[in-house]
């Protein structure tokens, strides 16, 4: 039987639990071309210049923009673009829009692990999502936070705030959510060696994830599967299926955090 290095799972399965984003085409035409212009704006005139180009051109920027404007500085890693999110949210006066903008900032701190202001962020939004019964919103937000603690080591509270999150998942019969859930604590079991739990746990977000149709999370739900493959079985023949399934992301230009 071959011995698997546990930290070489580990390793693997960091990117497929922690993958939300992937790497979109570059857009082209109308809103290219407006995120041009509002960077332009911001990095000539700074936030007063920002706010004041706002105003003038709020009727062309609308709440969905903004929100895919945020998603798009995540997927980039462009911090100056979710600064200049943030100050178009605030101008819009749009609790919802405002909300998963702070999210979307506070993933890219998550991200980049500075955990601090990413916390922050998460802080920010979860009022907003409370008061427009935001309940996916609210879910996102504790699992969020969840694994903020357990990347920092801080397994018992972890495990508090996945639980938190549950529920809301649980009543919007979110399975992206739900999946997410049991994905996290699949986490949580292996690294302290329950592989038994840990299996469970991978086995629930499979029922979950193999639900959705669009193509990060089938990504998502691959690579999953073939790590549950791997554990299960224990052979050099499935972690060679999750070496190929990353040659293939790297080719089609998928990333995964």
């Amino acid at each position: 039987m071959v011995r698997i290095d546990r930290k070489v799972i580990v390793f693997i399965l960091g990117f497929f639990i922690s993958a939300l984003i992937f790497s979109q085409e570059k857009q082209v035409g109308p809103v290219e071309k407006l995120r041009e212009e509002i960077l332009a704006v911001y990095q000539a005139k700074g936030e007063s210049g920002l706010r004041e180009f706002f105003k003038k051109s709020k009727n062309r920027i609308s709440n969905k923009f903004i929100v895919d404007f945020a998603e798009a500085g995540v997927n980039e890693r462009k911090e100056e673009w979710l600064k200049a999110c943030e100050i178009m949210a605030e101008e819009k006066r749009d609790e919802k829009t405002l909300a998963d903008v702070y999210y979307k900032i506070g993933t890219y701190f998550l991200f980049i692990t500075d955990f601090k202001k990413a916390f922050e962020y998460y802080e920010n939004s979860l009022p907003l999502y409370v008061r427009i019964n935001d309940l996916v919103g609210k879910g996102n937000i504790f699992l969020k936070e969840g694994t903020i603690y357990y990347y920092k080591g801080d397994g018992a509270k972890a495990l508090e705030m996945f639980e938190k999150a549950l529920p809301f998942y649980t009543k919007t019969n979110d399975h992206l959510g739900q999946g997410n859930y049991y994905f996290r604590k699949a986490e949580y079991y292996f690294n302290i060696s329950d592989n038994i739990k840990a299996l469970e746990m991978y086995e629930k977000a499979l029922v979950f994830l193999e639900r959705q149709k669009d193509m990060l999370n089938k990504v998502i739900f691959y690579g999953v599967k073939e790590i549950f493959m791997q554990i299960r079985e224990n052979t050099q023949k499935h972690l060679n299926c999750m070496t190929q399934h990353f040659l293939f992301l790297k080719k089609k230009n998928i990333t995964l955090v």
